[in-house]
């Protein structure tokens, strides 16, 4: 079943060019919080949609049309991800300052990480589970409902998927980031030819900064998109 998920997952995301270069431009002027919004409220909208559709029943990838609406569930899925944040921040903030006291520096990064897995873990379901309840944004902070969800789909079947999304996300991240290296370093050796070493440096640095902006927007937009159809996918498992 995690195959067939992954694979519908992955011929959704690739379906539209078109809706893929419009989801990356929002998340390139994210920081213009607006777009960050509609690209956040569109993440929505395809688990809508996904969760009454059908595992390998293709449909088209939804419209970017009616973005009041975008922009009020956006918010709902940024205040979502603040939600379960914000322990991981808290977390780190005690770590910083309890690190004069003798804590060990490499047990705190551990303990963060685990933190952080298990943070996503919940994350990860709880965004189908507001949608499915019309935005309740409260039942995203039920963590006994949210477990109980995860036991009806299937503890095993759950973590698969979970260890699958972490896997690819890893992949793609070294391939884009071995990618931007190579390209930066080209840029960087033939602007050091032509105008001297000091503009190298120069070329090379911003080059790699533009780039990896770009590529991470666009990245995080196909990712969005493969991400909310496969999780809203694995929560149609569940029992009522």
């Amino acid at each position: 079943m995690i195959f067939e998920i992954l694979k519908d997952a992955v011929d959704y995301s690739q379906q539209d060019t078109k809706k893929l270069l419009q989801l990356s431009i929002l998340y390139i002027f994210g920081f213009l919080i607006i777009p960050l919004l509609i690209a956040e409220g569109y993440y929505y909208r395809i688990q809508q949609q996904s969760l009454k559709g059908v595992i390998n029943f293709i449909e088209p990838l939804p419209e970017f049309n009616n973005y009041t609406n975008l922009l009020s569930n956006g918010f709902r899925v940024i205040l979502t991800k603040l939600f379960y944040i914000i322990p991981c921040v808290l977390v780190l903030i005690i770590g910083i300052l309890v690190g004069a006291l003798g804590i060990s520096f490499y047990l705190f990064i551990l303990f963060t990480i685990l933190l952080w897995l298990v943070i996503f873990f919940l994350f990860l379901i709880s965004t189908p589970h507001m949608v499915y309840n019309n935005g309740d944004v409260i039942k995203t902070l039920n963590i006994m409902e949210i477990i109980n969800i995860i036991k009806s789909i299937g503890v095993k079947t759950y973590l698969e998927l979970y260890i699958d999304i972490l896997i690819i996300f890893t992949g793609i991240t070294t391939l884009t980031t071995f990618i931007i290296l190579i390209v930066s370093m080209g840029v960087g050796i033939v602007s050091g030819q032509i105008m001297g070493l000091f503009w190298n440096s120069n070329i090379f640095t911003l080059t790699f900064i533009g780039l990896t902006y770009i590529l991470t927007s666009i990245i995080t937009a196909y990712y969005q998109i493969f991400l909310a159809r496969s999780i809203s996918s694995l929560y149609n498992l569940r029992e009522d």
